[in-house]
């Protein structure tokens, strides 16, 4: 683990590079084993998000009340997050993977900087950002997980993201289980089918 231009992370070499961004809460070290469920043999850099909430809840960035972010301060730490995958792993293909707030960096990162991921998995993300003009994120593989009975993400905002990529021309896998905020087994797997069919092969940075 170490800290380098401010983030601490955890990186791991390999082909390609999952960029794991944890929950409210979470830190750089409890996604590892997720990551490694999800592709074996991938590299991995793990980022701890910078922003500190009420008792010390890390989140990667701010926000006004439950579902109602500080937009200013969520495209100034989007921005930051892309300038530095792109700056640490400027050879590789970047697969963003994020869970609740972290998945909400990573489609934000991914919206306002598409060269920043290849492609992304967001797990019980929300609508956090609508671009104007639409990016360009034609072929790029964006695989959105959510829970019909989660209770921080509605279903129809879900669906509304999902929208959203498409719109911008990505090649969209909208993915609703039965479950709650937390992705499942059965997601985990489906989450590990998808990685291999778009991202096994250790491409070039799309």
């Amino acid at each position: 683990m170490n800290s380098s231009d401010g983030f601490v992370e955890v990186y791991v070499p390999g082909k390609p590079m999952l960029v794991l961004l944890h929950g409210t809460g979470g830190n750089e070290r409890e996604f590892l084993e997720f990551g490694k469920m999800l592709m074996p043999g991938a590299g991995f850099l793990s980022l701890l998000g910078k922003e500190i909430e009420g008792g010390g809840v890390t989140r990667w960035f701010q926000r006004r009340a439950e579902g109602v972010f500080d937009m200013e301060n969520l495209l100034f730490r989007a921005r930051e997050l892309a300038d530095y995958v792109v700056s640490r792993l400027p050879a590789a293909t970047r697969i963003g993977v994020g869970f609740s707030n972290g998945a909400n960096m990573a489609s934000t990162a991914m919206l306002l900087r598409p060269e920043a991921f290849a492609g992304v998995a967001l797990f019980s993300p929300m609508v956090a950002y609508e671009p104007d003009p639409m990016p360009n994120l034609e072929g790029k593989p964006v695989l959105i997980v959510s829970g019909q009975r989660d209770m921080m993400v509605p279903v129809e905002n879900a669906e509304r993201l999902a929208r959203l990529f498409q719109a911008a021309k990505a090649d969209v896998n909208f993915v609703l289980h039965p479950g709650g905020h937390n992705p499942t087994p059965d997601t985990v797997r489906l989450a590990a089918t998808w990685l291999s069919d778009h991202f096994g092969s250790g491409a070039s940075q799309v």
